[in-house]
Order: C-alpha cells, then sequence, then structure tokens
C-alpha cells in the first residue's frame, strides 16, 4: 500500500508545470528531442496538427508543406521508389535539396532485395539501387 507524500507530489507538480510549455509547444525542447508524427498530419486547411502535442518532425511529400510547418518543426520527406538515381528520383528530391526545413530523407518502408513471388508485381528493392539513393 502506497502512502501519499505531499512533498514528493508538491514536487513533481512543480516540476511537471516548469516542464509544461515545452511539451505543449511546436519548438524543440530544451534536450533537442524529436518526436516523429507520421503519416497524414495535416487537416484540411494545410496546418500541420501533431505540432499542438510536441511533434516536431513532419512527414510530409509535398514541397509546399515546408512553408507551412510551425517554428521548429522539420521535416522527414518521404520518398519510397528503390529505383535508384533516375531522372524521376531526382525531380522528387530535388525541391527539399538544401532546405533548412528539411531534416532528412524517409527512403524506403521495409527494403527488401529478394525477388518473391507474393509480391504482387512490385519489384524487389534491390540493395546497390537504395545505397545509391541513399548516397
Amino acid at each position: 500500500m502506497s502512502h501519499w507524500r505531499p512533498k514528493a507530489t508538491i514536487l513533481a507538480l512543480a516540476l511537471g508545470l516548469a516542464f509544461w510549455p515545452y511539451a505543449a509547444s511546436s519548438e524543440a525542447t530544451p534536450l533537442d528531442v524529436l518526436h516523429y508524427g507520421a503519416n497524414n498530419n495535416f487537416d484540411a486547411k494545410g496546418r500541420y496538427m501533431p505540432a499542438h502535442a510536441g511533434f516536431n518532425v513532419a512527414d510530409l511529400t509535398q514541397p509546399q508543406r515546408l512553408a507551412v510547418l510551425p517554428p521548429g518543426v522539420k521535416a522527414l520527406v518521404w520518398i519510397g521508389m528503390c529505383d535508384g538515381v533516375t531522372p524521376k528520383f531526382l525531380a522528387r528530391v530535388q525541391p527539399f535539396i538544401g532546405n533548412p526545413r528539411v531534416l532528412g530523407f524517409f527512403l524506403m518502408d521495409d527494403p527488401d532485395p529478394r525477388p518473391r513471388a507474393d509480391r504482387q508485381g512490385s519489384a524487389p528493392c534491390e540493395a546497390d539501387k537504395l545505397r545509391a539513393e541513399s548516397d
């Protein structure tokens, strides 16, 4: 059975209130902790909604979304091709290159170099092509 300890409870509440503005802010915490909000995180008006809960890394694919990110929020740009450095790949990444709001590129979900019969028409993600995109 636990006993209520008033001093410990008051201290915990005081610490919680002291750090509460950081948890509710879209700015990075004092420790520069990154919190990634994945998939469909913009509302119908184009606002990055997870920022209200402290998520400061947005998942996006469209370069125009960079301009609407709240201060302190960076972008992880989804690519999802795994065809190597093709003209299509270059056209996809070029609008993001050099933008300080871009944290990085998310090249591929679960890359698998093995050809498999159950892929239903999708080609394997060859390691050399993924390596070229990464480079």
